[in-house]
């Protein structure tokens, strides 16, 4: 390139002076970036989760930062200005109330409780499983059901009736929870432990010959328990990826 010799003749201190600007703008990047990254371990509840009543207090130049930050984080396409500003405009007015849902690169912002959350949008819901005494079970959805046998605890299984592990099926199935209390619906029990409408379509619960027993990790029919002497067996929901499995 014949361009820069020649510029560099002409004005000798062209290499020092413009060296010295990148020079200057790379501080002020990694400073921003700096800047950006406390602010974002500040509002960060969990890995895909933001607490949106702590960012709303950010200016919106914070703001915008640590929203591309987190994006940045999952390796997700910056969002246009336009967008960006659409998703600043909304978690400024957040509340209870808010059903922020705004797509980015096959992902998507969603809000509950006063929460931002970083939605993957090809997650599917899974194929039911036929339990047989399986430790571990890997959903089609690659989420996994982990298993156990413990004294005094869990439920009393005959396994030689059909036990399926499958999504809710009516969100208006009922659990007796406690001896002394009315049974519970799917959508009190998700409303209670404050899981995502999102997430409660596709989330684990066990049948024994179609009746539910139990909704993993969250309720367990008093009906199906292990006494103190008796051996049970636990289940637990693992909403991690896992390798390949059932």
């Amino acid at each position: 390139n014949k361009v820069i010799p020649l510029i560099k003749k002409r004005f000798p201190q062209f290499a020092r002076t413009s060296g010295r600007s990148i020079r200057h703008m790379a501080d002020a990047y990694n400073y921003q970036n700096s800047m950006s990254a406390e602010l974002y371990k500040n509002v960060l509840e969990s890995t895909h989760q933001i607490n949106s009543l702590k960012l709303k207090k950010l200016s919106d130049y914070d703001m915008g930062n640590v929203i591309r930050f987190w994006l940045n984080e999952h390796q997700v396409l910056m969002p246009s200005i336009k967008v960006l500003g659409q998703i600043i405009s909304q978690v400024k007015k957040i509340d209870l109330e808010s059903r922020i849902n705004i797509k980015i690169d096959g992902m998507s912002i969603r809000s509950y409780n006063n929460s931002l959350f970083l939605i993957n949008n090809s997650e599917n819901s899974f194929k039911p499983v036929l339990w047989k005494n399986h430790n571990k079970v890997i959903l089609s959805n690659n989420k996994e059901v982990l298993t156990g046998k413990i004294v005094g605890e869990g439920f009393l299984l005959d396994t030689s009736k059909i036990i399926h592990i499958d999504k809710p099926r009516n969100m208006n199935l009922k659990i007796k929870i406690k001896a002394n209390q009315p049974a519970r619906s799917l959508k009190y029990i998700f409303q209670e432990n404050k899981i995502p409408p999102w997430e409660r379509e596709n989330y684990p619960c066990l049948y024994v010959e179609d009746k539910l027993i139990a909704v993993i990790g969250l309720a367990d029919s008093v009906e199906y328990a292990a006494n103190k002497k008796q051996t049970g067996v636990s289940f637990k929901y693992k909403k991690n990826p896992s390798s390949a499995g059932i």
